[in-house]
């Protein structure tokens, strides 16, 4: 990795196009987003596809672009405590109505007002629940990190169930939370494997529901299609460890699942079709 640099705006990622998340190196790129046969867990726990780089891809400049040391762990409990005394602990119901999820479904992953107007912190944590960060959200669906955070899950603090979803990003979560499931929010499709591995072994979980969002086909600079939320979710099955599937739900995400009236009973209707996969 030490020959690895970061991607920006200046220089995206020769294969998915974007300006972050992504390294390109002397001869391959490990793109986050573009599906290849060839996998790589990053040291923060995010699943890569690793890429063959040809002639076409351009170089990003190694002495301006190397990667920079993590930064120093910031106190985010402290900091949520400090916002939560200035601003007030409740979640705001107006960004809880612009998506139809219940506040008491938020509360329980620890949402609360953040210092920007119209924008909910939501605690991202680590696989033995602390928290390493935290996620911001404003109401026109613009997300961003504190300063400083590490990538994290965002856990409902709730007493868990031996059979947890996995679904991506917080608002997923609390969707799935608000039908009465125990549900692990992912930071995003391919993220958070050593967390969850690690909170999969603390709380004792036995079996897990992948739901991965239907989102629609990509397609590759070689005119092949991949699909990000369904992929993403096979990647993930692979690190597990235990029995697991992959549910698609009918509509985009658990959100509009529960937005559009599913239930809890639908929901384990769809999880009895699925096919189970064994470690």
């Amino acid at each position: 990795m030490r020959t690895m640099a970061r991607v920006s705006r200046a220089y995206p990622c020769p294969i998915c196009q974007k300006p972050d998340w992504c390294l390109v190196g002397k001869s391959v790129v490990i793109c986050m987003r573009v599906v290849s046969t060839r996998t790589k867990v990053l040291s923060d726990g995010s699943v890569a596809y690793v890429h063959s780089k040809d002639s076409s891809h351009h170089d990003v400049p190694l002495e301006f672009k190397s990667m920079k040391p993590a930064p120093v762990v910031t106190d985010f409990p402290g900091l949520l405590s400090r916002w939560a005394r200035r601003l007030g602990g409740d979640v705001p119901s107006l960004y809880c109505s612009k998506l139809g999820l219940p506040t008491s479904a938020m509360g329980l992953l620890g949402a609360q007002r953040a210092p920007w107007p119209d924008t909910v912190a939501f605690p991202m944590r680590n696989g033995s629940n602390a928290i390493v960060g935290v996620r911001l959200r404003s109401g026109t669906g613009r997300k961003w990190a504190v300063k400083g955070s590490h990538q994290g899950l965002f856990i409902p603090q709730t007493d868990p169930s031996p059979m947890a979803y996995l679904v991506e990003g917080p608002n997923n979560t609390a969707a799935a939370v608000s039908m009465g499931v125990f549900a692990i929010g992912r930071p995003n499709n391919v993220g958070g494997v050593f967390d969850i591995q690690a909170l999969i072994k603390n709380l004792k979980i036995k079996r897990v529901v992948i739901v991965a969002d239907t989102d629609d086909d990509k397609i590759r600079d070689d005119g092949t299609h991949f699909n990000p939320g369904a992929d993403g979710a096979c990647s993930l099955a692979e690190h597990l460890g235990i029995p697991n599937c992959t549910l698609l739900l009918p509509v985009k995400d658990m959100r509009d699942f529960v937005t559009l009236g599913g239930t809890n009973a639908m929901l384990n209707q769809l999880v009895a079709q699925c096919v189970w996969r064994k470690p």
